[in-house]
């Protein structure tokens, strides 16, 4: 990558970082990454497919051909990341980019394991909530995911980046329903259907709240332990 960009004359001054300092840094597969392509400040969510020793490997999106400069951000369990990378190759529907010299990281997550994701599928309400507070009616999703930090919906409609949601979930049947406001921190089309993808992020969580969740996420990875899941 390095010979790429100083052919491009983009070439750091200084090598702040190896790929082994790259643990814990670079996106998660199968989550959403924000990027722009060459001097196109508009960001596009696209997923990750999959991350070899050499390259990340994205699906496909019109302008990431062979030698052009990206710039991704992204979340993961550590905190929100960004770096710049160049295409290398382009096969299929799936873009190759080479593994990054040095990851900026913008944002540390608290050293509790907020972001552990243990999956989670039921059938969840949410609205939209601007200013924080819950507008309107509560429309159906799915959630696929939950964690300390936040969870992953498919929902029906499109949902833009920073907007503000109120879920509503049942965590225990025995229990009051989990309320809580959020950010949309990913949102990206579904290509194999006309559902939209997002990621959010509790903003402010009650501790009470949070103590329920985070008895209710042991719980079911206890159970995952007992079934033999890992």
């Amino acid at each position: 990558m390095k010979r790429i960009f100083r052919a491009l004359g983009l070439a750091p001054e200084a090598e702040t970082a190896t790929r082994t300092d790259l643990h814990g840094k670079l996106p998660e597969v199968h989550s959403f990454v924000d990027i722009a392509v060459g001097t196109n400040l508009v960001r596009e969510s696209v997923p990750v497919n999959s991350i070899t020793r050499t390259a990340i490997v994205l699906r496909h999106l019109d302008g990431l051909d062979p030698g052009a400069v990206a710039d991704l951000l992204y979340t993961n369990a550590s905190g929100r990341h960004r770096f710049r990378t160049v295409c290398t190759s382009v096969e299929g529907n799936e873009a190759f980019l080479d593994l990054p010299d040095e990851v900026r990281t913008i944002e540390t997550f608290s050293a509790r394991r907020r972001a552990e994701r243990i999956p989670w599928v039921t059938q969840i309400q949410w609205r939209y909530a601007p200013g924080g507070q819950g507008f309107g009616e509560f429309l159906p999703a799915s959630m696929m995911d939950v964690s300390r930090g936040g969870a992953s919906l498919v929902v029906g409609r499109p949902v833009k980046i920073g907007s503000q949601v109120e879920v509503r979930l049942v965590l225990n049947s025995k229990r009051e329903p989990f309320v809580e406001i959020c950010e949309v921190v990913r949102s990206a089309k579904i290509e194999t259907s006309e559902k939209y993808g997002l990621g959010i992020r509790f903003i402010k969580i009650d501790p009470r709240d949070e103590q329920l969740l985070a008895q209710s996420l042991e719980e079911r990875r206890s159970g995952r332990r007992e079934r033999g899941v890992v």
